[in-house]
């Protein structure tokens, strides 16, 4: 009796030092997305357009556990994604009577994920701050999107819009998004840390034939460790 109590009080013991190691906090910043992509659209013709970047946001929570008595730890996140992309073309159309017309095409696309990137990471101390460094996998699930497309002539311009639909099917995107996260950044003794990160989609999110579609983003946050273990 005597030495079970023993190792239940061990055991106890090592679970609350190695929880009061933890820390979390909350986090949000910029997201400057560029996907490695072309969107198509259904007009009068199918229309293929060559994605740039764009400026979104993210948000979420980080915790801070370390591996050890080293500098290595496990720094996961969970946090609301907002990735897309923005492009622009412009296409000779004959119509009957009318004869060739030119149509400039102006496309936004935005889908929001919830993101759980795992970082493995090692930090050093650095005057009042700590250095880190770190990499890991991530995956990523769907949670809504929309496409707006504007098509103008010289006779108008109209308006495109649609929701992202999730599926299988043309059309569709694939639900769930993967890839591999590179992240760096500083914290300071108080709990505030600057972080950065670059996110590579390895998943083609695209359906039959079309384009390829993959996420790709480089991230700016500022994280806050409201509950700070023993750093």
């Amino acid at each position: 009796m005597k030495s079970r109590l023993l190792l239940s009080s061990a055991l106890l013991a090592a679970t609350l030092s190695a929880s009061a190691q933890i820390s979390i906090g909350v986090q949000g910043g910029a997201v400057f997305s560029r996907p490695n992509s072309s969107y198509q659209i259904d007009a009068t013709v199918p229309i293929t357009v060559k994605a740039s970047g764009m400026t979104r946001f993210s948000g979420g929570l980080m915790a801070d556990i370390p591996i050890g008595e080293g500098g290595f730890r496990l720094m996961p996140e969970l946090s609301y994604v907002s990735k897309g992309g923005r492009g622009s073309t412009e296409i000779g159309i004959t119509l009957p009577v009318v004869g060739v017309q030119q149509i400039g095409v102006d496309l936004t696309s935005t889908v929001n994920y919830l993101e759980l990137p795992l970082n493995l990471a090692y930090s050093a101390p650095l005057g009042d701050h700590f250095f880190v460094v770190g990499a890991g996998p991530y995956a990523a699930m769907g949670l809504n999107g929309r496409t707006t497309a504007k098509l103008s002539d010289n006779i108008g311009i109209s308006d495109q819009e649609e929701s992202v639909v999730f599926g299988s099917e043309e059309n569709q995107i694939k639900r769930l998004d993967y890839g591999a996260n590179l992240m760096a950044g500083f914290i300071h003794r108080s709990g505030l840390m600057l972080k950065a990160n670059y996110s590579l989609g390895m998943a083609n999110l695209a359906n039959g034939n079309d384009p390829e579609f993959k996420n790709r983003y480089f991230g700016v946050s500022l994280v806050f460790f409201f509950l700070k273990g023993g750093r």
